[in-house]
């Protein structure tokens, strides 16, 4: 499976704008920052948006999933969103 084919993707919850500043709209608009976390079957970590860092929740099937997710993320910092879709999910 690739990451592209969990329900949900690409994400499109991130966070809330600081005073002034504004909210991406779509995943295309943001780079990967850091993975803050992994909270059950979710993945928290930050993205770039212009010259915000906006924090994003993205919720996947089982915790096993969400932190096989956060390692993708790790390994692909500073990339485009959308430019992990095509990565393959690790099997068991």
């Amino acid at each position: 499976m690739k990451v592209r084919d969990l329900t949900g993707w690409p994400p499109s919850n991130f966070g809330s704008k600081g005073i002034g500043g504004t909210i991406p709209t779509h995943a295309q608009q943001v780079t990967i920052g850091n993975v803050l976390n992994t909270l059950d079957n979710n993945v928290f970590f930050s993205c770039g948006y212009g010259n915000q860092t906006v924090t994003c929740c993205f919720f996947v099937s089982d915790a096993t999933i969400a932190k096989k997710i956060a390692s993708i993320l790790e390994e692909h910092k500073g990339e485009n969103l959308l430019s992990i879709a095509h990565v393959e999910i690790p099997a068991d």
